[in-house]
């Protein structure tokens, strides 16, 4: 508390702690109290989401609204460079890109105000949200598991290639950014995983039976597959990790770009390696200026639960290899229930490390080493709303300064209050 304690705070220390609460303040302690409780530091004041809708914006008008804010007492803003959800007759021109040469010069401007003004200002670090944007190559954007499934019945001898699984043409309802090679149509950027067979029991989608079969020792160099079928009916499988070209989610018309994958070190390290950059051109170090963090909003990459080093990450940490469980993904049982369930709580618990440790804290470490914050609404919004496969209280534990949200509309009261674990976290 720094002795900045609140006469509201204070009293709330009065009825938790009452034993403590006996121990008078100093008459020092009582007027500090006081004079802040009048005057609020900036890091106390309320501040608010400051969009550029389409990325438009004007100096003068920054200049405007920055100097109502201090006179009004506010503490500053989040810039947010979002594209419309509502505007029907295209009455909001498309702006500039976000971070390009136009953008960074209403930032600076922005900037530089802040410093004059004594403000404080957050950057939200993609057009609309979460993270990704035009510089985010396909190997770091959003990845998806992708299967193709051939069904065959032995005892019989089979000889065939196994056709390339079909990648998502929409997200939600968003087209697919996903790249293709113009030569052979494929994604230009996938990865094979495994080739397995899996017996199939017609009476029990749950009970697949226990013998997983890898057949890559049965390709050739021509990728063709010949494999000695055993009696029975089996499901050969093809598992390939793709972009599922998920977009951001409303971003101004000239910045449309991928998601991130949230999973991968590599990909958040050149994210913001990008962003640093084109701030530094032409803010030169970010350190002890009024703009003090990068802001993400919720995470909402709805259809991501793979990432290209995902088997490797499973066995170093996990101590076995996931390849054999594959199916157990696709709603089958491999080995024993007990098995099955096992490998589920591994495979959530790692994507849940994984996102937490290689995007979350690596976003705070490389932050706060060019001197700014780095802030997330990190715990949610979960189910029903979207999917979100990390635990929440740790991966708010891992930010500079965690956020959430809570909305009073269209009945979504119940489902989108994002508050308690927020709150939770901060006291943690």
């Amino acid at each position: 508390m720094k002795k900045r304690i609140t006469l509201t705070l204070f009293a709330a220390l009065l009825v938790i702690f009452p034993t403590v609460a006996q121990q008078k303040p100093t008459l020092r302690e009582e007027v500090v109290m006081k004079k802040e409780f009048k005057n609020p530091p900036i890091s106390a004041r309320p501040k608010a989401l400051w969009p550029w809708v389409n990325g438009n914006f004007s100096f003068s008008q920054i200049t405007f609204e920055m100097e109502q804010a201090k006179q009004k007492g506010m503490g500053g803003f989040d810039i947010w460079d979002v594209g419309t959800s509502v505007d029907e007759k295209k009455l909001v021109p498309p702006g500039p890109p976000f971070l390009g040469d136009v953008s960074l010069q209403g930032i600076k401007h922005a900037v530089e105000e802040g410093d004059r003004l004594g403000l404080e200002l957050g950057l939200i670090s993609s057009s609309s949200w979460n993270a990704g944007g035009s510089w985010v190559k396909p190997e770091h954007g959003a990845m998806g598991l992708f299967r193709s499934d051939t069904i065959v019945t032995g005892p019989a001898e089979f000889h065939a290639s196994i056709a390339f699984p079909e990648v998502l043409k929409k997200n939600d309802e968003h087209k697919s950014l996903t790249q293709l090679d113009a030569t052979t149509g494929l994604p230009v950027f996938y990865k094979e995983v495994a080739l397995l067979a899996h017996p199939i029991n017609p009476d029990s989608l749950l009970q697949g039976g226990n013998a997983v079969v890898d057949l890559k020792q049965y390709l050739n160099s021509a990728q063709i597959l010949k494999w000695n079928v055993p009696s029975g009916e089996w499901r050969i499988i093809r598992y390939v990790c793709a972009p599922t070209g998920q977009p951001l989610m409303i971003p101004s018309p000239k910045s449309n770009g991928l998601m991130l994958d949230h999973f991968s070190a590599e990909a958040q390290a050149a994210n913001l390696d990008y962003i640093f950059k084109r701030l530094k051109t032409v803010l030169g170090t970010l350190k002890n200026r009024s703009l003090k963090y990068l802001y993400e909003d919720s995470y909402e990459v709805n259809s991501a639960v793979w990432t290209p080093l995902l088997p490797e990450e499973f066995e170093k940490k996990m101590g076995y290899s996931l390849i054999e469980f594959l199916p157990v993904l696709d709603g089958f049982s491999v080995g024993s229930k007990e098995a099955t369930e096992r490998f589920l709580y591994d495979f959530t618990k790692l994507l849940s490390d994984l996102i937490i440790d290689n995007h979350y804290t690596i976003g705070r470490v490389l932050s706060e080493k060019e001197g700014l914050g780095f802030y997330a609404e990190a715990g949610g919004p979960g189910k029903p709303i979207h999917n979100v496969p990390f635990e929440d209280l740790k991966a708010l534990g891992s930010l500079t300064v965690p956020r959430g949200e809570f909305w009073n509309k269209h009945g979504q009261i119940d489902k989108l209050q994002i508050v308690k674990g927020i709150a939770s976290a901060a006291h943690i």
